[in-house]
C-alpha cells in the first residue's frame, strides 16, 4: 500500500491543498412565480484534504468559465489553495489552460515592468550632471545599489552605508556598505543613493540625497 499524500497527513490551515468534484445535475430556479422555468446546474464540491471541511458553490453549467467562478468565489471566502486536485474533465483542465495563460501573461507584465524600472528609474538615479551642481554626498545609513556591469540594474544588490571614507579635501570617494552576508568597500561611483523621504530626520550638518 502507497504512502498517503503529503496534503492528507501534514498540518495546515483549512483548504490550503483542496480536492474539487462536481455533484449533480440539479434544477435550480432563480426567482419565484409561475412561468420562470428551471434550470439545470451543476454543485462543485470543495474537500480541505487536511481537515475534511466541505464547500459547496452552485455551477451554472460545465464550462470552465463557470468552474472559475465559482472558484473565484471559493477563494474569496477560504483564501487561495496551494494544491488542487481534480480530474481530468474538460471544465477542469480548460481551466487549468486558461489559469496557465493567465499566469504566462503576468510573467510578461511583471517582466516588462522591471525591464522599463531598470531602464528608466535605476538608471535616473545613476544619472549625475557633473558639472551642473554638485554630487550628492552619500551620508551613514543610507540605502544604495552596487552597481555591476555583468549584471542588469534590476540584479544589483541592495546595501545600506554603514561608515564613509573622507578624503583629506573632505570629499567621500568610499564608502563601506552592509550586505545580507558582509561588508564591503566600494567606491562612490559604483553605487547607486536611493531617494529617500524628505521629511526624514537626518543626522545633524548632512543633505538628504535627493536626485
Amino acid at each position: 500500500m502507497g504512502n498517503l499524500p503529503r496534503g492528507r497527513v501534514n498540518a495546515a490551515r483549512p483548504f490550503l491543498r483542496t480536492g474539487i468534484d462536481y455533484a449533480g445535475p440539479i434544477f435550480v430556479r432563480t426567482t419565484k412565480g409561475r412561468g420562470h422555468r428551471a434550470h439545470k446546474a451543476f454543485i462543485a464540491v470543495f474537500v480541505c484534504l487536511c481537515t475534511k471541511a466541505v464547500h459547496l458553490e452552485v455551477v451554472s453549467d460545465y464550462s470552465a468559465e463557470a468552474f472559475l467562478a465559482a472558484l473565484r468565489r471559493f477563494v474569496s471566502r477560504r483564501g487561495l489553495c496551494e494544491e488542487i486536485y481534480s480530474d481530468c474533465g474538460t471544465n477542469f483542465v480548460g481551466a487549468d489552460r486558461e489559469l496557465k495563460e493567465l499566469w504566462k501573461h503576468i510573467q510578461k507584465m511583471r517582466d516588462h515592468f522591471w525591464q522599463r524600472w531598470s531602464r528608466e528609474y535605476i538608471h535616473g538615479l545613476a544619472f549625475r550632471p557633473k558639472w551642473l551642481r554638485g554630487e550628492v554626498s552619500p551620508i551613514v545609513g543610507s540605502l544604495c545599489l552596487i552597481r555591476s556591469e555583468a549584471t542588469p540594474p534590476s540584479k544589483w544588490p541592495l546595501t545600506r552605508i554603514v561608515k564613509i571614507h573622507p578624503g583629506d579635501e573632505g570629499i567621500v570617494r568610499v564608502v563601506t556598505v552592509r550586505t545580507a552576508n558582509s561588508e564591503l568597500v566600494r567606491p562612490t561611483v559604483k553605487i547607486v543613493l536611493l531617494p529617500i523621504a524628505t521629511d526624514a530626520p537626518l543626522p545633524p550638518g548632512t543633505q538628504p540625497n535627493r536626485l
